[in-house]
């Protein structure tokens, strides 16, 4: 049976973002209190808030990562799907990069470097799983080379 899994941006790889809306919210709050500004400025920053907040969501909506059978994928996009795609037999580098944060709430980006392109599996959850998929295909697809 055909294998296939599917995998999206984790919303905790976007706490920054999160992090510095709730910062332009408490500065909105703040200057709104205590002097009187243009309420251009306001709405200005709140604009700035917004797509600081809902950015994230574009990304997590419009992208998926895809371990299938033959090659690793990477679908983004709304109205045109654009999709990346590397066979398990051109990969030349596979990598697991996972900070600080990232250990703690479990996410990390993965990398993975064909001869002419690269994908980059951002912020997804628990990318030690998917790492080792990865790697277990690959000593597959090695496997098969050689017989």
């Amino acid at each position: 049976m055909a294998e296939r899994i599917k995998t999206k941006t984790s919303r905790f790889s976007f706490l920054g973002n999160y992090l510095l809306s709730l910062g332009l919210l408490f500065l909105i709050f703040i200057l709104g209190v205590t002097s009187n500004p243009p309420i251009i400025i306001l709405y200005f920053l709140l604009v700035i808030m917004f797509v600081i907040f809902f950015e994230p969501e574009g990304v997590i909506l419009y992208t998926t990562y895809n371990l299938e059978t033959d090659y690793v994928s990477e679908m983004r996009g709304f109205f045109v799907k654009r999709q990346t795609a590397i066979p398990y037999r051109n990969i030349a580098d596979e990598r697991l990069k996972k900070g600080i944060i990232g250990r703690i709430f479990d996410f990390g980006d993965i990398i993975i470097s064909g001869p002419k392109t690269e994908i980059v599996m951002k912020g997804i959850k628990a990318p030690e799983k998917i790492y080792k998929e990865i790697e277990k295909k690959l000593t597959r697809y090695s496997v098969k080379e050689e017989k």
